[in-house]
């Protein structure tokens, strides 16, 4: 049963005081509540997907993309070298990007949100690359659980605002 605005509103506003908590306990969450955080996650993600599926209701996606201005950092080398985002999901996240990477490369990231959110170290793998628009487009590679519920309460937040 899919579900309107006005709950996705309320299931993310659970979700985001659901992560406060932990957050603030600096503790991991109990198997209870870890549940009803995928419980809550499973119900935005088919609410997300179905607006935005295709031409005669195809799925595009396995993740819903929202359209999130992030800084993100190249790490690994001598200094971080600063990309910024324009979509991201679950699954990974497409930025500029001043050299040309190959498909498969393994690049090392730091996702970068506003304050009060923390930094996150993510890998992604690079799917594509446009040379005309200087864009790639990574898969996150094994996401932790604080990148994963980062990347979903920026994802959620910016498809639902209105």
């Amino acid at each position: 049963m899919a579900i309107g605005s006005a709950q996705a509103v309320r299931l993310l506003a659970e979700l985001l005081e659901m992560d406060y908590v932990a957050r603030q306990r600096r503790r991991s969450s109990s198997l209870v509540q870890k549940q009803r955080r995928a419980a809550i996650v499973r119900e935005l993600q088919v609410w997300a997907l179905a607006r935005q599926q295709g031409p005669q209701g195809t799925t595009l996606r396995e993740h819903p993309r929202a359209a999130v201005k992030l800084r993100v950092e190249l790490i690994g080398g001598p200094r971080p070298v600063a990309l910024e985002s324009d979509s991201l999901a679950v699954g990974g996240i497409s930025v500029s990007i001043s050299f040309q990477p190959k498909a498969g490369d393994l690049l090392p990231l730091r996702l970068v949100p506003t304050q009060p959110e923390e930094p996150v170290a993510v890998t992604g793998e690079v799917i594509w690359y446009d040379p005309f628009r200087g864009r790639a487009g990574l898969r996150f590679l094994e996401l932790s659980e604080d990148a994963r519920a980062l990347i979903e309460r920026l994802v959620f937040a910016d498809l639902i605002r209105p």
